[in-house]
């Protein structure tokens, strides 16, 4: 590497060189100290180009300034007295001032602008100034539309995808464009202020736009995201394809949904799914409703052994719903994944789950009803980020694995039977005719989405009786009616699924299962909770690590909570009140006469 003059030397007066602010090479310190180097430390720094030649002066023990000039402009020297006069000799001369105070900081300032430049310093060649580099990211970064999402985050509009400015896509495409306009590339150091000043200036000034992931629904207009810089709108008179507008987040592992074909048949899917007769136009009427993104829905809970086609069905609905490159999810991956892949996909499906704690319980529950979530956001662990998500769900099980009333009052069963050997197909052929299909059977969900919305309020009138899921019922009606069918019909296979419902959780909750048991031929039962409690532990069957049956009495009225709802689908209600002799339960059975009038 070729030695340019990128030596300093600092010391006292008295030494044989230095102190008089000079930069020498190493030559010329040898030249003028004939018996050996200055005791002081000598510093090298070498580089083919350096930006600029540094002037040094120590003074004292405490004090050290630093003098910057261009490479071909003269160091005017700074004697040891350091007069007012030499700071305005180096900017007269073209250079630049900088003061520091510690020796380390001189050390590391010199390494620093030994190098080639680091992003925000401002340049001089021949005389003409360079801008600053982050500031041409920033004049980059401003061809785009850049405005915050509803949550204050800033986000870029790039052609026709989305992206966060600290997404790497939209970070790498800054400092390609700045490659490409300057022939190097920006520095992290000059990107990291650029985007800095974007996010600041865009939170304090900058428009704010509702983004949602892959489904928008706005006064009764549905659009969809086919991620290749167009988006299906859907209105109670037809559907069209357009370009896109500023309206959806957009990330990576999304993948282009094929664009559909008008008058498609809806029900072909079924050639797909192994779902038993008499239960696909519920499951059909589910898939409808998830188009809808403003309504909770159920999460579909698909149940099955070992060859009834469970994982397939939950790739063909991802296929169908929300396309992506990663389609199933696991439960078992960490609350703050959980929780990103809620945020980042529209359909999540958690595949082959064996056990649902009671807190992703509770995360799903909150996911499907659309509540407030707290989230780390993704380029920082500091940072808290509160959101709405309100998420297609499904789950897929050898058994049933919801457990939590709360989860199980959320959810719709899909019980699948075994496949027949005879009718089995290789992977191969099988997905190689759904590609072939899936555009007619996506043209003819939208047909359907659009007569549905369209006949939505006549069946809201016709509607009398509303289940918790009071939204998907009214939308389940008006997709069975868009499909040919009677609402009724519907409603009356929603309703077996919510008995199904009571059935599993029955089964599973030994809580449950006792009050119905004890509950069977009473109208009225009334006792002291600690009583009461006792007399039960020992009519039910509880084993090790059963949580169904609370562990003590003052338990047993959030474990009633719990259960509220199921009890009520069999006619059981309760209610609590204290007395001086202590809290006093009170059940009652309306299907038992006499059950149907509380005691005084």
């Amino acid at each position: 590497m070729q030695e340019i003059c990128n030596y300093y030397v600092t010391g006292k007066s008295a030494d044989p060189i230095g102190g008089d602010g000079k930069l020498y090479t190493m030559e010329e310190i040898k030249a003028q100290t004939p018996n050996g180097l200055p005791y002081r430390k000598v510093k090298e720094y070498t580089d083919t180009t350096p930006p600029y030649i540094k002037a040094v002066y120590k003074k004292g023990n405490k004090k050290t300034s630093v003098y910057y000039t261009e490479v071909n402009k003269p160091v005017p020297p700074i004697p040891c007295n350091e007069p007012p006069t030499a700071i305005v000799d180096i900017k007269e001369g073209g250079g630049e001032v900088k003061e520091q105070t510690s020796l380390i900081d001189v050390d590391a300032t010199v390494a620093i602008t030994s190098t080639h430049s680091e992003g925000s310093v401002s340049e001089e060649t021949d005389g003409k100034k360079k801008e600053n580099v982050s500031n041409i990211l920033i004049s980059l970064a401003d061809q785009f539309h850049i405005f915050m999402d509803q949550f204050g985050n800033p986000h870029a509009l790039c052609g026709s995808q989305i992206m966060s400015i600290t997404d790497k896509r939209f970070v790498d495409l800054l400092a390609y464009n700045y490659f490409n306009l300057k022939g190097v590339p920006p520095s992290n150091s000059a990107i990291r202020s650029a985007i800095s000043v974007l996010s600041g200036r865009t939170k304090q000034k900058g428009e704010k736009i509702h983004l949602c992931v892959r489904v928008a629904e706005h006064n009764d207009v549905i659009y969809y995201d086919l991620c290749n810089g167009k988006v299906v709108k859907v209105t109670h008179d037809n559907w069209t394809i357009e370009a896109v507008t500023p309206m959806f987040y957009h990330y990576h592992h999304h993948k282009i949904q094929v664009e559909p074909i008008r008058g498609g048949d809806v029900w072909k899917v079924f050639n797909y799914m192994n779902v038993p007769r008499d239960m696909q136009l519920l499951v059909l009427c589910y898939i409808i409703a998830c188009f809808r993104p403003d309504i909770v829905r159920p999460i579909l809970h698909i149940i099955g052994g070992e060859g009834t086609g469970k994982t397939t069905y939950a790739r063909v609905s991802k296929e169908l719903i929300d396309p992506c490159e990663a389609e199933l999810m696991s439960i078992l991956m960490s609350e703050a994944d959980m929780l990103i892949n809620l945020a980042h996909n529209y359909y999540v499906i958690f595949d082959n789950v064996s056990y649902i704690n009671q807190r992703r319980s509770d995360i799903l529950s909150t996911a499907c009803t659309g509540d407030v979530v707290s989230k780390r956001k993704l380029f920082t662990d500091t940072d808290l980020h509160q959101s709405n998500i309100k998420r297609a769900i499904s789950i897929t099980a050898i058994n049933c694995v919801i457990t939590k009333p709360d989860l199980m009052d959320r959810a719709l069963l899909l019980p699948l039977e075994r496949i027949e050997d005879g009718v089995r197909i290789t992977e191969t052929s099988f997905w190689s005719s759904f590609r072939k299909d899936k555009a007619e059977i996506f043209g003819g969900i939208l047909d359907t989405l659009s007569q549905a919305i369209k006949i939505y309020p006549s069946v809201r009138a016709k509607v009398k009786s509303l289940t918790r899921m009071a939204d998907f019922t009214l939308w389940g009606a008006a997709a069975a009616e868009a499909l040919g069918h009677p609402h009724e019909e519907f409603l009356d296979l929603y309703k077996s699924n919510n008995q199904l419902k009571a059935d599993e959780i029955m089964h599973g909750n030994t809580l449950l299962q006792g009050i119905i048991d004890f509950m069977a031929d009473k109208p009225i039962h009334k006792d002291l909770v600690s009583k009461f409690y006792a007399n039960l532990k020992r009519e039910v069957n509880t084993w090790t690590g059963d949580n169904t049956f609370p562990t003590a009495p003052n338990k047993l009225k959030g474990a009633l909570e719990r259960i509220r709802e199921t009890l009520n689908t069999h006619g059981i209600s309760f209610f609590m009140q204290s007395t001086n002799k202590g809290s006093i339960l009170t059940l009652t059975n309306k299907t038992v006469r006499g059950g149907d009038t509380l005691p005084s």
